[in-house]
């Protein structure tokens, strides 16, 4: 009698799981119906469909737009749907929609950032963003150029000895510029130096690098959506040895800056204010913030002022060495505001007034965004070309492709500076380019990224010519969180 008790109990609770599963099967049908639907198959979606090759999967994603059109579904595994959207309006909407959070894909990156400021939304979300803004005031950013000055010279000094050494004047910049950026963000934002650039601290770069493909990876497996499944795997283990590193660094600053300030290294008036004294002295609802709320904050910007930046500097000096010619205007132009000496350090204002490096910057920005895509989950319905989207449905905006659209950066797939010329001016949508996102919570360090950015190239630059080889021509580049140069990014330099 029991036994049958319990198996009518059982089949109840299949009965409504698989009539929820049904009605929300029919749901996503119905979508499917009225936008775009790329290929799928039963019950494993697109799986079959996608490339298993990390370069592969990036560029077969980013063409979806041209042979779908603007927004087109996706279906994943078990009923899992994700919409592309590229429309400028219906990527606006999206952007500034107080009804959606990042995606489902995000999630994988929890057991590393925590609820930071990139994982987080809602009240918490604002709560963070309202007590990390100051942190990034034109007076405080301006007080960090002498920094980058710094370790932009030593930067120069280790290539220059890296020539001396080398039989070729072929460089991997790419693994140069890393270590630079690792040391302008520890330095400026968490008030602390690690001296990535002589060579320590490598663990944390291979970790950063490692647990970003095990991301990637996690988001295209069979069994990457159950964390119980994932944490039983080989890469769920490996993802545990890696956290550990990084945590590990990380607690390892911010202990180090807690010990400077109780040795009277406070910052007084006049003084920088950086990013993690900010978070130490900061409070919610009268309470101070935990130690695993500051590290969280303390890994996402670690993270993401360090990754993302590596990438524009170094897809800029790609192209660069690409266009010769437009390097050259870029030194002509160094060389107004500097003069000749490459020594000499440019100043914040200095830094505001290379305008034709800004451009450049941002051309690159445009063919290849650190960000190339970025992902929310709707936790209310909302419109998509007219078709409502319900609660719970995955958005994805490919960042990369929609720079690329022929209706709006003519012949897109050219490096042309001059493009943003005018490109301001002539009143387009602020929504076909994102670089940076944009919207509620576009990237609350694009400031200094842009300023990191014209620092360290202006000083490159005047230092060096950058060479095209046989080995930059080759380059590929696939998308684990931060779109990167597999295999780094290979240059010839030439002492100017």
């Amino acid at each position: 009698m029991f036994a049958v008790l319990i198996g009518t109990i059982i089949f109840i609770v299949f009965l409504f799981y698989f009539k929820e599963f049904w009605k929300n099967k029919q749901i996503l049908e119905d979508i499917s119906r009225r936008l775009p639907c790329a290929p799928r198959s039963p019950i494993v979606g697109i799986y079959f469909y996608t490339p298993r090759n990390p370069i592969d999967i990036f560029h077969y994603f980013m063409e979806f737009p041209k042979k779908y059109g603007p927004n087109c579904v996706m279906w994943g595994l078990l009923n899992h749907i994700v919409i592309m959207v590229s429309d400028k309006k219906d990527v606006e909407a999206i952007m500034n929609s107080n009804t959606t959070k990042k995606s489902f894909a995000y999630d994988y990156l929890e057991p590393w950032l925590g609820q930071g400021l990139l994982t987080s939304y809602g009240k918490k979300w604002h709560t963070q963003r309202k007590i990390l803004t100051p942190s990034f005031h034109f007076s405080i950013l301006e007080q960090f150029v002498q920094i980058f000055n710094k370790h932009n010279l030593k930067l120069i000094e280790n290539l220059m000895e890296h020539q001396k050494n080398s039989k070729t004047q072929d460089v991997n910049i790419y693994e140069f510029l890393t270590a630079c950026a690792l040391d302008n963000v520890c330095e400026t934002a968490m008030g602390v130096s690690i001296n990535a650039q002589n060579n320590e601290n490598k663990a944390y770069v291979k970790a950063v690098k490692e647990i970003s493909d095990l991301v990637r990876q996690r988001i295209f497996s069979l069994y990457g959506r159950s964390d119980f499944l994932y944490n039983l795997s080989k890469e769920g283990f490996r993802q545990r040895k890696l956290l550990k590193i990084l945590h590990r660094f990380t607690n390892n600053v911010i202990s180090q800056r807690i010990d400077q300030l109780k040795t009277k290294e406070k910052p007084q008036n006049g003084q920088k204010i950086t990013f993690l004294d900010i978070l130490l002295e900061a409070s919610v609802d009268g309470n101070p913030l935990s130690r695993n709320e500051i590290r969280e904050q303390t890994d996402t910007f670690m993270f993401e002022g360090h990754d993302t930046t590596t990438s524009g500097l170094s897809f800029t000096v790609y192209h660069l060495a690409e266009n010769p010619e437009i390097q050259e205007k870029v030194l002509d132009e160094l060389i107004a505001i500097l003069g000749h000496d490459p020594s000499t350090q440019p100043t914040y204002q200095q830094l505001h007034e290379m305008k034709y490096l800004e451009m450049v910057i941002k051309e690159s920005l445009r063919l290849h965004p650190p960000v190339s895509s970025i992902g929310r989950k709707t936790l209310e319905p909302i419109k998509i070309q007219g078709v409502t989207i319900p609660t719970g449905i995955d958005l994805n905006i490919p960042i990369y492709a929609i720079h690329r659209d022929p209706n709006v950066f003519p012949d897109p797939d050219k490096f042309d500076p001059d493009r943003f010329l005018t490109f301001e001016q002539q009143n387009r949508n602020p929504y076909v380019y994102l670089p940076f996102s944009a919207g509620q919570r576009n990237c609350i360090g694009q400031k200094f990224a842009m300023l990191e950015l014209k620092s360290v190239l202006s000083t490159l630059i005047r230092n060096f010519k950058i060479i095209s080889t046989p080995k930059t021509k080759d380059i590929e580049y696939c998308i684990d969180i931060i779109l990167r140069p597999i295999g780094g990014l290979h240059v010839a330099l030439e002492r100017r």
